[in-house]
């Protein structure tokens, strides 16, 4: 995924669309020292894309009275 605000996020998915994340990934979120659950919490927010995920959300919805979002296109 790709906004413009939060950038790239890449992650791998299973068959039904959730983000996998390996055990030495959360690992590592872990073993931060003097790390919170709070900061466990938002790193692993992260890893699974939520900002991504809140940022395009309403992209994904349509209905009558929704309003248009103009999308341009991105040359590599």
């Amino acid at each position: 995924s790709y906004t413009p605000s939060l950038g790239l996020f890449q992650g791998q998915i299973d068959s039904f669309g959730n983000i996998l994340i390996n055990e030495h990934k959360i690992m590592a979120l872990a073993e931060v020292d003097g790390a919170t659950i709070a900061d466990l919490r938002g790193k692993l927010r992260l890893a699974v894309g939520e900002p991504w995920e809140a940022e395009l959300e309403p992209l994904r919805r349509a209905s009558e009275d929704s309003p248009v979002v103009w999308l341009r296109s991105v040359a590599n």
